[in-house]
């Protein structure tokens, strides 16, 4: 949970913002009025040298995108025909934008979310009725999960408190029956599915930093932050429909390769807000207190998800008796969005 967190603020505190600087003192007796114009030319490109061009509206509703993103494959289950049930804990994410960049220029990113859920799936053929109308119980399985996790942690200087939610109710269907093509489970298929639900994700967070004092210079002259602040609020709710259909095969037993395609029904919205406040000084040197400025930021946007989102997804999944380790890949097919989760299962 850290990593994901540490990123989120990484990516955070690079958005696109107007952050107000002004001069509040110029000592004409010391310094002349071009050289305090040069630093404060100097202090604002200090503070806006690593910012994307991005606007806060775009990040909100990249946001929004991310966030539903986030829990998608979660809620049901793509590598397994379980006989009774199916237990899972699991914790994703998702970024909108340029991944390729993200290493290096994490200010790139257009939104990003965190998402995690607690599933529990049921196989229906243990019901005393053996068909429900066209549908075939032995190939029904019904998905519950929610999920509601605090976060109240420090990173270095950075406060960070907030909520993670989601819930999800699902159901599986297998339209082709599943096959063993070599003896001992050496390879087997199994079968195609179809999967639809409902899901609900929210992310709500806030970080606070508190920057330490540094040094810069513009010709002779020298001067340095006295401290200050930077607050990035999330806030962000969505609501998906996804349609999906998938297949896996088994290799060994030991191996589970899946794939699918879904198209996911989403609306909901997103608000984010960032604060910033701080001062710099100096002049000659930076003791001298001749140059004076201040910084500010009071900026939120809201925003809403794309109303349909097409993805691909594949996972792999190594199998033990009663135990399985997964790791499930989201791509968006029709936007730059690209998410990953990863859990344990516990299968009867």
């Amino acid at each position: 949970m850290k990593i994901l967190i540490v990123t989120l603020l990484l990516l955070g505190n690079a958005l696109a913002i107007d952050i107000n600087v002004e001069q509040v003192l110029c000592n004409l007796t010391d310094l002349t009025a071009e050289q305090c114009a040069s630093l404060l030319d100097r202090t604002r490109e200090r503070i806006q040298e690593n910012l994307p061009e991005n606007t806060l509206k775009d990040y909100a509703n990249g946001v929004a995108n991310s966030t539903a993103f986030a829990v998608q494959g979660q809620g049901s289950d793509y590598g397994e025909n379980f006989d009774k049930f199916l237990f899972k804990p699991s914790l994703g994410i998702a970024i909108q934008g340029k991944v390729k960049e993200l290493d290096t220029e994490p200010e790139k990113a257009d939104g990003l979310g965190v998402g995690a859920a607690l599933t529990f799936g049921f196989n229906l053929k243990n019901l005393e009725k053996s068909k429900w109308g066209p549908l075939v119980l032995s190939r029904l399985d019904l998905f519950g999960s929610i999920m509601s996790y605090d976060i109240r942690q420090p990173f270095d200087e950075v406060a960070t408190d907030g909520n993670l939610a989601s819930a999800a109710f699902f159901g599986r269907y297998q339209i082709v029956k599943d096959e063993d093509f070599l003896p001992g489970h050496l390879l087997d298929w199994g079968g195609i599915h179809i999967h639809t639900g409902f899901q609900y994700s929210r992310m709500k967070l806030r970080a606070t930093q508190s920057f330490a004092r540094k040094v810069y210079r513009e010709g002779l002259l020298e001067a340095a932050f006295n401290g200050g602040y930077a607050k990035l609020t999330l806030d962000s709710t969505t609501y998906s429909i996804p349609f999906e259909i998938s297949t896996f095969f088994r290799l060994g037993y030991v191996f589970t390769l899946y794939t699918g395609f879904g198209t996911d029904l989403v609306f909901g919205t997103s608000d984010v807000s960032i604060g910033a406040g701080g001062s710099a000084s100096g002049g000659i040197t930076i003791l001298d207190n001749d140059f004076q400025a201040s910084f500010e930021a009071d900026r939120d946007a809201s925003g809403s998800p794309d109303a349909t989102t097409f993805r691909g997804f594949a996972g792999l999944q190594f199998n033990l008796p009663y135990f399985r380790v997964y790791v499930h890949v989201n791509k968006a097919i029709n936007s730059d969005l690209v998410g990953a989760h990863a859990g344990l299962k516990f299968v009867f």
